[in-house]
């Protein structure tokens, strides 16, 4: 639940949980086709990736035919702080929603 305007919004634990979720609205499925130009354009690695708790979670990826070598998987979990599409996911969240998410002393965020 957004702290700043009460809405909720689905999390990764119920896809996990309710497959059924997953089935009926593919995102996968209908953004593969957007990420495939994108890659096709730009000769990148595109990834779509979803926000689960302070972790982004890979759940599609286009491979780019340029020679930089994304390391990532569908399914890989990594703390939003520290990659690019973690980033990406937090970057439009409310002031109170990034404050719970992230905590304020470094040495926490890389243990």
């Amino acid at each position: 639940q957004n702290p700043e305007n009460g809405k909720y919004r689905l999390g990764m634990k119920l896809v996990e949980r309710g497959h059924f979720v997953v089935g009926s609205i593919d995102i996968r499925q209908k953004a593969k086709g957007w990420l495939t130009e994108l890659s096709r354009r730009t000769g990148q690695t595109t990834h779509l990736g979803i926000l689960d708790g302070r972790e982004g979670v890979y759940i599609e990826k286009i491979e780019g035919k340029l020679a930089a070598i994304a390391y990532s998987r569908i399914g890989r979990r990594l703390p939003v702080h520290a990659t690019a599409i973690g980033k990406v996911l937090i970057a439009w969240l409310g002031e109170a929603e990034l404050n719970a998410l992230l905590c304020t002393d470094p040495k926490k965020l890389d243990s």
